[in-house]
């Protein structure tokens, strides 16, 4: 008895866990096809703060840029942003601007690296350094991302990933940090292939 429930538990495993392979690797074909010639994005932007020392959910309202090869510009209505690119960061905050090498802050890196891959369609950059949890339903994609150890676990507890199945760009990113704050995007009305002045982008 103690044998075939073994065998019957061995199974099972075995049988979710192709599941789950045959899911990532649907939704790495559907990422990759939808997004292969997207070469700018201009869509509206929400960010949504909430932090334990405050009681209230802190938003935000603007717009988000992002022109090939890796530039990206999250532009506030209140004067704000955070620029992006594979090197670099600028962010500007009130009368505070701040410029550094994004290896200096792996919150902002990892927030580059993933923005970007998401843009181009490249799960294995989205996904590099943490471990995929994937599932669907008729409108969405959702990946979860849970860090493994290292510099980003230290600091994230996980990133949600929302996607629109319809044109495959994303609708949300979540991250949650270990103290239970999270910075939430979420990205309307989005425009693909449009002309940006690169010039929003110089850091």
């Amino acid at each position: 008895m103690r044998i075939r429930l073994l065998l019957t538990a061995l199974l099972l495993f075995v049988g979710l866990s192709a599941s789950a392979q045959s899911l990532q690797e649907e939704f790495e074909r559907e990422l990759k096809a939808r997004n292969k010639n997207v070469t700018s994005i201009h869509a509206a932007l929400t960010e949504r703060r909430e932090v334990a020392v405050l009681t209230d959910v802190v938003t935000k309202e603007g717009d988000f840029y992002y022109l090939e090869p890796n530039n990206i510009l999250l532009s506030f209505d209140d004067g704000d942003y955070i620029k992006l690119s594979a090197e670099w960061f600028e962010m500007k905050s009130g009368a505070s601007v701040t410029k550094r090498s994004t290896s200096s802050n792996p919150m902002l890196k990892q927030l580059s690296a993933m923005l970007t891959a998401c843009m181009k369609g490249d799960m294995a950059n989205i996904a590099k350094g943490f471990v995929p949890s994937i599932t669907k339903s008729d409108t969405e994609w959702r990946v979860v991302l849970k860090p493994e150890r290292g510099k980003l676990g230290a600091k994230i507890a996980e990133v949600e990933l929302i996607f629109n199945r319809a044109d495959m760009s994303i609708n949300r990113l979540k991250m949650v940090e270990k103290s239970g704050d999270y910075t939430m995007y979420l990205f309307t009305n989005k425009r693909f292939n449009v002309t940006i002045d690169g010039q929003l982008f110089k850091i």
